[in-house]
């Protein structure tokens, strides 16, 4: 009997030499690799399982040693030192031993093999038996298992998982970095930990939506700092076999950023649509205010030109004082027009104010003199209700204007009497002027402020009050009427631009 014959003879597990503990007809039917050996690492017995793992047949695998045959280069101390354990135990299967080692096939092919062993010693010889697994697949299982972990790891994304009564139970680093929290401070905690308190009853309600599938949510959170943060967050249901829910998960992004981005965005749409719309109004007022001028020009124009003519074609003597008077006439109220409308467009322009300590009751008494001397018949009084406690800072030369114009406008509608009087609180300086006179309709009150406007149809510019509330806004103050027309103005001077010009208010 050759050598193999002898081994085969000694080892081989059989119903008369049970020295391996085992039937043959048990071992080779095992759904593993066995593979058994003598004492010196030789083997003996090999079934068709390891036939297929390893490709080789039985009788070139028998009489080879065991770690010659089946062990990876990289494994092979490892194998051989537990081989020599367990012969040295001969404990069976109780004592034996379950590892993993690096296993190869005859044509030089590695992979990741699992390993029941156990020796026996049955007969006074011993025996080692080993049962392969190839793990391969479980490995690569596995390692796509450790490689999804660990991707979910470093998403940005904050994925968290949580039970069913609101407990974190996972937590990776995106979520460390959206919410400031290290794992093990909040693995275990209630979610309200990530959520503000006016916000508990939209959270608690994704887990009555739970049955519905995943859904998606956007609301806020708090971090560690205690930072509110936008969140846009997907929560689906974890389901076990039967498709019952055991658990949720919950992804969130930080979409705070994100957030202020689209309103500054959507602020500067709407910034833009205002310049538009200021520029498409401002383009119609230029076109109204040359109408406007060309219209308010061409009637003294005419005048002119019709006496003009007149004069040309040899009007009698005793006409042609009376067409130059006429001609004298129409050239003024042209003047006037030119000149209110270069003054409005300054006034447009922003008004070059210069302030300084004014002597409020000083300039009002001086245009009410003024006024008297245009206007003897008139009973035109001044009276003050109260002073400023220390001087106002005003451009003394506007506010001078300002109330010359109102004053001209009191002289051409009242019936016998005006009075003006100033007054003062701890903010503002104030002036109202009052006239017995029909006064104003409240339907024409904001028409009285208007270019052009002419509502006594006396042929006056209509630009008298227009460029006095102008210069009022100049100042930081307005001129209203109030069953009399009241000028308010603060008594401080108000913000300047970079030019040094003060920042006009509204347009009137």
């Amino acid at each position: 009997m050759t050598q193999v014959g002898q081994h085969l003879g000694a080892g081989r597990p059989t119903a008369t030499n049970p020295a391996f503990g085992r039937s043959g007809d048990q071992i080779g039917d095992a759904p593993a690799a066995y593979i058994a050996a003598d004492a010196s690492g030789v083997i003996v017995d090999w079934n068709q399982p390891a036939e297929h793992m390893f490709g080789w047949d039985r009788q070139d695998a028998i009489g080879r040693l065991l770690v010659d045959t089946v062990v990876a280069r990289p494994s092979v101390a490892f194998v051989a030192a537990s081989a020599q354990r367990l012969l040295a135990s001969a404990q069976g299967p109780a004592g034996g031993l379950h590892t993993e080692f690096e296993a190869a096939t005859r044509y030089g092919h590695s992979f990741p093999a699992e390993a029941t062993a156990w020796a026996t010693g049955g007969g006074g010889t011993p025996a080692l038996h080993v049962l392969v697994n190839d793990v391969s697949e479980r490995r690569r299982s596995e390692d796509n298992l450790y490689r999804m972990a660990a991707l979910v790891y470093a998403l940005d994304e904050a994925i968290l998982g949580a039970s069913l009564d609101g407990r974190i139970v996972s937590w990776n680093s995106g979520a460390v970095r959206t919410f400031g929290y290290q794992r093990f401070e909040v693995v275990g905690k209630d979610m309200s930990v990530l959520v503000p308190p006016e916000r508990y009853a939209e959270v608690s309600r994704w887990w009555v939506d739970l049955q519905e599938g995943a859904r998606q949510y956007e609301t806020v959170g708090v971090r560690r700092n205690g930072v509110i943060i936008d969140l846009a967050v997907t929560v689906s249901p974890i389901r076990d076999g039967r498709g019952v829910p055991t658990g949720v998960s919950i992804i969130a992004r930080d979409i705070t950023e994100q957030r202020w981005m689209a309103g500054t965005l959507e602020a500067t749409l709407h910034s833009l649509e205002d310049a538009l719309k200021e520029c498409h109004e401002s383009e119609a007022r230029s076109r109204r205010f040359l109408a406007d001028a060309a219209h308010q020009l061409r009637t003294p124009i005419a005048g002119i030109r019709a006496c003009a003519e007149t004069l040309l074609r040899g009007a009698p003597l005793a006409q042609r004082d009376q067409l130059l008077l006429d001609v004298v006439r129409e050239t003024a109220r042209a003047s006037r027009v030119m000149t209110g409308l270069l003054r409005m467009a300054r006034v447009d322009q922003g008004e070059n104010l210069t302030f300084r300590d004014c002597d409020l009751v000083g300039v009002c008494a001086d245009e009410v003199e003024r006024s008297r001397s245009l206007a003897p018949e008139l009973n035109i009084e001044m009276r003050t209700a109260a002073v400023p406690v220390s001087p106002p800072q005003l451009d003394a030369n506007v506010v001078r204007e300002v109330v010359a114009n109102v004053l001209d406008n009191a002289r051409r509608h009242a019936a016998g009497r005006i009075e003006l009087i100033v007054g003062a609180d701890e903010e503002n300086v104030e002036i109202r002027i009052n006239d017995d006179g029909p006064g104003l309709p409240p339907a024409d009150v904001e028409r009285a402020f208007e270019r052009f406007i002419s509502l006594d149809g006396r042929g006056g510019s209509g630009l008298g009050l227009p460029i006095a509330k102008g210069l009022a806004h100049a100042h930081g103050g307005d001129l209203t009427y109030e069953d009399g027309f009241v000028l308010r103005l603060p008594q401080t001077a108000p913000a300047v631009d970079c030019g040094g010009a003060a920042r006009p208010g509204p347009r009137p």
